[in-house]
């Protein structure tokens, strides 16, 4: 049997993120603490620019579907590769505002 199309349940929903502003790539140790000084658990954590996500999202192969600012703030939505999405669609609003 050959699939066609993806069904609900096979889809994988897009990842929306946002980005730092700025052109940074920066990778670390974090964690939480309160106003006590009470703390949790350390854990990796990243501050990364446009161009980094995108270094970052292309080589683990995830495809980008779509870039905005919004209020000086950039977001990128990324996809995996054969997960139900057809890559070959346009971009949806690359490089422009949507305000």
């Amino acid at each position: 049997m050959i699939k066609t199309s993806p069904s609900p349940v096979d889809a994988v929903p897009p990842c929306l993120y946002e980005a730092a502003p700025q052109d940074v790539d920066e990778r670390f140790t974090a964690r939480v603490e309160d106003a006590h000084g009470r703390h949790g658990r350390s854990f990796p954590w990243a501050r990364v620019g446009v161009t980094a996500l995108l270094n970052a999202a292309d080589a683990a192969g995830w495809i980008l579907t779509g870039r905005w600012t919004t209020d000086g703030r950039p977001f990128v939505e990324l996809h995996r590769p054969n997960a139900g999405f057809d890559a070959a669609r346009p971009l949806p609003g690359e490089g422009t505002d949507r305000r």
